[in-house]
């Protein structure tokens, strides 16, 4: 297997070489005029009669990278998410370490001092979460916890007397976080893998993982895949994150991996959140999963919603007061706002709203005066006239978070911290920082990414979370309810989170008040079943990419059973192409729907098609 989009290559082994030819050690071979580098996945005596092949150069190491575990584990993501064996390789192993290039000795860790108060957990429930995965060979277990400092405290007791274990985090900075805090409290070392670490980073730690008889692995989505040699535990933290799935080629999940490879290792799984995911819920219904709560019943006074049915106002009157006493008192709020940007425009004259000329998606006016577009990316300087009338004014509706800083700062004389995801990542740390100090900051989702804000705020004001119901998404109930789980983690003991809303009744709001989790989990899936969305159905999306006015493909309304939705114009680009249509596969069958999806992928040839197994 080499590193690159190709499914595997076969090569003569010359005969010097044939004492170190072993699956799972790394190779060099002749590749288009280069020298290549991969992996031995597989060894078949048979093939010396096949013309034309080419042998390999040279055998790298002493021994193998990669166990038959492993190898397994390539197999089964390619075949799973209709992917070459050859890119979940390059996510697995780094190239330099193919290469066996020289690596520069790791520098002595020293383990900083952090401050981190665990939460308590009586012996009871932790006698019984040990017994539940202290049982031989492979089992999912999903754990309910209070929060993300709860499931860490968790976690540290777990992992006490494990040698090799593999930790998920959703966020690099929850992972940096977490790995502190191991190292802190256990005084073990931790292996650290993500995106954001450097190229000699990475390869120390690869290089660690791959020879460790002991490690503790913490990482994003791509320590699901790590080289690790018969990992004893795996865990994921706030499983139900939606940061689990990869947003390139391939789409894997490394919540679903990482239970996959448990399978495969014999090894017990342990799913943590405190707000699960319906799907793994769901699986503990069936009995698939074993299902933990160690959540604690804790007041629910600090949920307030604001009912904003007939009130114009972008935030309610009756906020400012709390806002100016944050200020005068050096308490501390949060504006919370889920949209980029300023506003969007409407013309004063005909009332038509600024739309993106490829997409027709509303556009999001930015203080730049510039327009952006969420749903293709289109730019463009802002206009000066109505595409429609020729009119020249325009009225502001709605709110993004450039708006709501201006009106806070107009209300109350203070200029607000913001914090989005135009930032740089300096940027964004010395806002972090400003923000701990302001009585006021204002934020979008990207707030939730670091736990500097856990325990700090007196207030939060959710301000637009109608704009989560126009979504068509069977998970937008189940996200919000997340979101605002999360939110309610930054609140202090004491604080409140006041929820803006025309909808009061929703069941989001009242699982929330009420604490029932399962309940509201259960009435989700209900509603799946009814409507035949995951978990009772499996779906697959399709993007196929072409040239010229007319999609060049018949597509049928079904293809074996499988039900076939589209296709529908959508505006993704792709380089060398000018348009795109999505299709959107779904059956009850697995089989069925990996028939379909090879059937399409057939139908595509030539054409670029990007590939999205589970919707969820």
């Amino acid at each position: 297997i080499l590193p690159i989009s190709l499914q595997p290559l076969t090569y003569l082994c010359p005969a010097e070489l044939e004492g170190k030819a072993s699956i799972g050690m790394a190779v060099s071979v002749p590749l288009k005029g280069k020298t290549a580098y991969g992996v031995i996945s597989g060894i078949n005596n048979s093939v010396s009669e096949i013309k034309n092949l080419k042998e390999i150069i040279s055998i790298i190491g002493d021994s193998p990278l990669l166990t038959k575990r492993h190898l397994e584990l390539i197999n089964w993501i390619s075949g799973y998410y209709h992917c070459e064996n050859g890119l979940v390789l390059k996510g697995m192993i780094p190239d330099e370490i193919l290469k066996a290039k020289k690596i520069s000795k790791t520098r002595k860790k020293t383990i900083k001092k952090i401050k981190f108060v665990k939460s308590d957990i009586s012996l009871e429930q932790l006698d019984h979460l040990m017994e539940l995965i202290n049982t031989q060979g492979y089992k999912t277990t999903l754990v309910q916890c209070d929060s993300s400092i709860h499931e860490i405290s968790i976690v540290i007791e777990l992992i006490k007397d494990v040698k090799k274990v593999i930790i998920l985090c959703p966020e690099i900075e929850q992972a940096e976080f977490t790995s502190l805090v191991i190292e802190h409290e256990l005084k073990r070392r931790v292996i650290i893998v993500h995106s954001g670490l450097s190229p000699n980073r990475v390869v120390r730690a690869y290089d660690e993982i791959i020879n460790a008889d002991e490690a503790i692995v913490c990482g994003t989505l791509s320590a699901s895949i790590v080289p690790l040699g018969s990992p004893q535990l795996f865990i994921v933290m706030n499983e139900h994150s939606p940061y689990y799935k990869q947003e390139r080629h391939p789409r894997i999940n490394a919540r679903d991996i990482i239970v996959r490879r448990g399978f495969m290792e014999g090894a017990p799984v342990v799913l943590m959140s405190s707000s699960p995911s319906a799907i793994s819920y769901h699986n503990c219904l069936i009995g698939k999963y074993d299902y933990y709560d160690m959540s604690k019943d804790r007041k629910t006074q600090n949920i307030i919603i604001e009912n904003m049915f007939g009130i114009r106002n972008i935030i309610k009157k009756s906020i400012y007061p709390i806002l100016q006493k944050s200020i005068n008192s050096g308490s501390s709020s949060l504006i919370y706002i889920n949209k980029k940007g300023y506003s969007l425009l409407i013309c004063a004259d005909c009332g038509s709203i600024i739309k993106c000329p490829n997409c027709e998606t509303p556009l999001m006016f930015f203080e730049d005066k510039i327009f952006h577009c969420s749903g293709c990316g289109f730019q463009n300087k802002a206009v000066s006239h109505c595409p429609k009338c020729r009119g020249v004014t325009f009225d502001n509706i709605g709110s993004g978070i450039q708006r709501i800083e201006r009106l806070i700062h107009q209300k109350t004389g203070l200029l607000p911290v913001r914090i989005d995801s135009s930032l740089l990542k300096t940027e964004y740390q010395k806002a972090v920082k400003e923000a701990l100090l302001s009585p006021i900051v204002v934020s979008t989702r990207i707030v939730s990414r670091t736990n500097a804000f856990i325990g700090h705020f007196d207030n939060i004001i959710y301000v637009n979370t109608d704009i989560n119901f126009t979504f068509v998404d069977y998970l937008s109930n189940e996200r919000l309810y997340q979101e605002i789980k999360t939110l309610i983690e930054m609140l202090k003991d004491t604080g409140r989170i006041y929820i803006q809303t025309r909808f009061p009744q929703s069941d989001v709001f009242t699982a929330l008040k009420t604490r029932d989790y399962k309940g509201f989990a259960i009435n989700e899936l209900n509603k799946r079943k009814e409507l035949l969305y995951p978990p009772f159905s499996k779906m697959a999306s399709l993007v196929f990419y072409y040239n010229g006015d007319e999609f060049p493909f018949e597509i049928p309304e079904s293809i074996n059973e499988v039900s076939v939705l589209g296709p529908i114009r959508v505006f993704y680009k792709h380089s060398g192409y000018s348009n795109s249509v999505r299709i959107i596969l779904r059956s009850r069958e697995r089989n069925l729907l990996n028939q379909a999806v090879i059937s399409l992928k057939k139908l595509a040839g030539s054409h670029k098609l990007y590939l999205d197994i589970d919707i969820y």
